[in-house]
């Protein structure tokens, strides 16, 4: 007890001014926890640590969306494979011709940040056919390239394993 009087009675002499320093404390203000919330927000120009946190809060938030969102459309993509893989063993067995899977138009959220700063929550399609479509391209390149290489081995003259050309007679 003695030494919680003493600790009051040494905290009572720093807190009142000396004769040399006229200056007083400077005391935290109080929350009251009755107060009305306001209803706008502060202005963004008010940049305290505070909001520097929730900003990065924000931005960090927005990005684990889009990561969600990139492991979204892998699972929505291995999803479309193991359905081909389910239709091609129905097709083995002849039991069922029908599709395991059908698709529509595909979604995901994303979030993009515009040039003033502020996050815009939107979604993007997910193509469900892209890796047929390059899959078709590239075969049709590769016959294509295959053509060409025909014609001209069928145009120019034949060498034979020495590089010489050869004759036929």
């Amino acid at each position: 007890m003695r030494r919680i009087k003493a600790r009051r009675k040494y905290l009572s002499k720093q807190s009142t001014p000396s004769k040399r320093s006229p200056q007083l404390p400077i005391r935290q203000p109080q929350q009251n926890k009755n107060a009305i919330q306001p209803i706008q927000p502060q202005l963004l120009y008010e940049d305290t640590p505070q909001r520097a946190t929730g900003w990065q809060r924000l931005a960090a938030q927005a990005q684990r969306i889009n990561q969600m969102a990139a492991e979204l459309e892998d699972a929505i993509l291995e999803l479309k494979v193991i359905a081909s893989e389910v239709n091609c063993d129905r097709l083995v067995d002849k039991n069922h011709v029908k599709s395991s899977c059908e698709y529509f138009k595909t979604s995901v959220p994303c979030v993009k940040r515009k040039q003033a700063g502020t996050f815009v929550l939107t979604t993007r399609q997910v193509d469900l056919f892209r890796a047929e479509r390059e899959a078709a391209q590239l075969a049709n390149t590769l016959r294509s390239l295959t053509k060409k290489r025909r014609k001209l081995m069928s145009t120019s003259p034949q060498r034979n394993k020495l590089g010489f050309l050869s004759l036929h007679i």
